[in-house]
C-alpha cells in the first residue's frame, strides 16, 4: 500500500492512511 499513489490510497482510506503515513515518514516534534 505504501508503494501506491496518494489519490488512490485516500480512495480506499478516505485520507486516514495518508494520516498514519505521515506519522510514520515524519519525526515526532
Amino acid at each position: 500500500i505504501l508503494h501506491q499513489p496518494i489519490p488512490t490510497i485516500e480512495k480506499f482510506g478516505g485520507g486516514s492512511v495518508r494520516c498514519m503515513m505521515a506519522e510514520v515518514f515524519l519525526p515526532e516534534k
